[in-house]
């Protein structure tokens, strides 16, 4: 997962946060849409972890089998 998106992400979730508390006067609301942002990252994160590590294997096999580099063409 790229730096960049973690970190929009993280001060997106804060802002909301702040905001939810302020508006509704619930703490533990704000807190709440943290922990369930969080838990929604870490599932994005493996998801794309995954996806990435498969089209990285998907591009070397290709590579390696036709025998030049994608620049050759």
């Amino acid at each position: 997962m790229e730096p960049e998106f973690g970190r929009d992400f993280t001060v997106a979730v804060v802002l909301t946060a702040a905001i939810v508390a302020l508006a509704t006067d619930s703490i533990a609301l704000g807190i709440s849409v943290v922990a369930t942002a969080g838990a929604v990252l870490g599932v994005a994160a493996l998801v794309r972890s995954r996806s990435s590590a498969h089209r990285v294997t998907a591009g070397s096999h290709t590579h390696l089998s036709s025998g030049r580099s994608p620049r050759s063409h």
